[in-house]
């Protein structure tokens, strides 16, 4: 019986938990480290598909009873970008749907689940500090060193967040609209809709960010942050640590890739800690797929928006080049219909040829 302790609270450390329980709970005890001082930011987020297929195999919750009060997500509509069709829907299957949620429910929920031990404990060195086979260090961002990660490419580098108590009960899908200055996501909430204003601080000022936001979506700013694009050199941490979350790394938000890599990396690094699996192999694994998702970003972005703004004209400045592996899924995509991509997808990182078709037909020229 594997020992395996998670220590923070937030979205990566609760998948995290929620992924070993649910693919290894007969064979490894789950501890939270959980430090009570740190607060979860209490914006919607939302997820991929495989998200809520976890949350009901494992704890049977359903759309009816849920602790995290979930709002389904079929799907999300991108408007103003490109310059093609500004207005257009990159759907689910319609036995698929993904969901939106408040993480601090899905923390509480964890927390008090009676499922996993909890310990109430700042940790400052986990592996002097905890006693266990293998460590998930997601302590986000706080006090990390960044001579040891490696920046990554994106446009974007600020958010202001606002929140609106207005519910729109015809919003089952993420919102994300491009902007004079970056893009904005809009996420349902069960008793709310939040509201993310993307841009770039060395373009764009915070006041007109935190004006425009107003301006465009009759929002009040709630809290503007910003943000480093980065991933760590490796996701394995002295001898038995494991990055995972804003620990590992962050990149902006769209197409909720990060909910993505926090199961990714769960499950590429699991071959390690419940296999014996090659730790320099499963550390490349998790590497490459990061360099997919920022290549893939970094792709949405070449095509520019309605906007000729010169945030649009940075962004599509930007190096972007694709690996062979991204060229042959977009050929993939552009030789095939719907259909055909829908009943035999490829991949790319989380992407599948179908996807690629759409941006393909709406955005690229």
């Amino acid at each position: 019986m594997k020992k395996i302790a998670i220590i923070g609270s937030g979205t990566a450390a609760s998948l995290t938990a929620a992924g070993y329980y649910h693919e290894f709970k007969n064979d490894c005890e789950i501890e939270i480290y959980h430090d009570p001082k740190v607060n979860i930011e209490p914006v919607g987020q939302a997820t991929v598909l495989t998200v809520p297929r976890i949350f009901f195999d494992s704890f049977g919750w359903t759309w009816y009873d849920n602790p995290v009060k979930a709002t389904i997500k079929t799907g999300a509509s991108y408007e103003n970008w490109g310059k093609k069709n500004h207005n257009f829907f990159h759907g689910f299957s319609m036995d698929s749907v993904g969901m939106h949620f408040i993480p601090s429910l899905l923390s509480d929920f964890l927390l008090n689940c009676g499922l996993f031990k909890v310990t109430e404990k700042y940790i400052t060195n986990p592996e002097e500090e905890i006693d266990a086979d293998w460590i998930y260090d997601c302590r986000g961002r706080s006090e990390i060193d960044y001579t040891e990660y490696q920046t990554l490419t994106n446009p974007l580098n600020a958010v202001v967040l606002g929140r609106s108590e207005e519910v729109d009960p015809t919003l089952i899908y993420t919102r994300c609209v491009a902007t004079p200055d970056g893009w904005t996501f809009v996420i349902p909430n069960h008793d709310s809709t939040s509201y993310g204003y993307l841009y770039n601080s060395t373009v764009t000022s915070t006041e007109l960010a935190e004006f425009n936001l107003r301006a465009m979506f009759g929002v009040s700013p709630t809290k503007t942050l910003n943000f480093k694009n980065y991933r760590a050199k490796s996701v394995w941490s002295g001898e038995k640590t494991i990055l995972n979350g804003n620990r590992y790394g962050f990149i902006e938000p769209l197409e909720a890739s990060s909910m993505g890599m926090y199961l990714y990396i769960m499950r590429a690094t699991a071959h390690r800690t419940m296999f014996n699996f090659s730790p320099h192999l499963v550390d490349q694994k998790v590497s490459e797929e990061m360099t997919g998702i920022e290549k893939f970003l970094l792709w949405h972005y070449q095509f520019g928006s309605k906007y000729d703004s010169p945030f649009w004209e940075y962004a599509k400045s930007l190096p972007f080049e694709m690996d062979s592996d991204f060229k042959w899924n977009v050929d993939y995509a552009k030789s095939h219909d719907l259909k055909y991509l829908n009943e035999n997808p490829e991949h790319y990182s989380q992407w599948n040829s179908y996807n690629i078709r759409n941006w393909l037909d709406n955005v690229v020229p």
